[in-house]
């Protein structure tokens, strides 16, 4: 690569691909996506009280 060189808005998309967004749908998470029902909710609450601080 060529010190110095400008690259194009359309280069760089080439190269690249499209930018993802910042989060995408599946990490979102809506209150369609807790449980409330038995057994599934409790584990789903375990599993929001002990995730790792990363996530």
């Amino acid at each position: 690569m060529p010190a110095g060189r400008d690259w194009s808005a359309d280069e760089v998309s080439r190269i690249f691909g499209d930018v993802l967004p910042e989060q995408v749908r599946d990490a979102a998470q809506t209150s369609d996506d807790v449980r409330t029902d038995g057994a599934g909710a409790d584990r789903d609450r375990w599993i929001a009280e002990n995730r790792p601080p990363h996530h």
